[in-house]
Parts: C-alpha cells; structure tokens; sequence
C-alpha cells in the first residue's frame, strides 16, 4: 500500500510535526492523514472523518512504518474540539486497530502530540 505522497519531499515525522493517520474503518484504509504541529492542538471540526475514526497509526503510512520509528513522539486523543485535559481519551506513541472495541470510535475530535523525554 502507498502512502499517496513522497515522504522525502514529506515526511511523516520531522523535529517539529507529526503525521497521524486517521482511518474510518476497522482495516488501514479508507483514511486520511493529518500533519500535527508540536503540542499545538489540531480540531477535527471541518472533516469529514470527524466522530467516525475506528483506527489510529501515528507517524507512519502502514503498521510496518509506525514500528520502525525510534523517535519519542506522543499523541493524545480528545472527546473534544479543543484538546481540553478533562476529556482526554488516551495517548499513544504508534497507533491502536479498532478504537470501538474500547467504546471510543466516535469520540475522536482533536489530537495534540509532543515529544516525550
């Protein structure tokens, strides 16, 4: 599967930002990627994937991609728009499959990654 762009020209993880896939099905396709700046929060209000992301993959087009990263980044997920602390879902490092076998698909409206110590 490609990744529908050059990573060179645009890579998935630099010193400053972040790729997150966003899938709406239980499967790695049918997604989208969006570029997260350093620990800026980025609201999903204008997208169609808005309240239907099922699977996450940070930083990496395919599961294989994800796995080969040695950097230190971390995305939290938010039942908001607004990445508020009170209504933070989870954080992840690489991505998780199937966000409704924890009740969580239709919660996903903002993201806001770092990098850890």
């Amino acid at each position: 599967m490609g990744t529908g762009f050059n990573q060179e020209q645009n890579p998935a993880v630099t010193e400053n930002m972040i790729k997150v896939w966003l899938f709406a099905q239980p499967a790695y396709w049918q997604g989208l990627s969006i570029d997260v700046p350093l620990r800026n929060c980025v609201s999903l209000s204008n997208n169609l994937i808005d309240g239907k992301v099922q699977s996450i993959l940070v930083g990496g087009a395919t599961v294989p991609e994800v796995l080969k990263r040695r950097d230190k980044w971390v995305c939290e997920f938010y039942d908001e728009y607004d990445c508020g602390d009170d209504d933070k879902l989870f954080s992840t490092g690489d991505g998780i499959y199937s966000l409704q076998s924890g009740g969580w698909w239709a919660k996903i409206h903002g993201v806001k990654c770092w990098v850890g110590d």
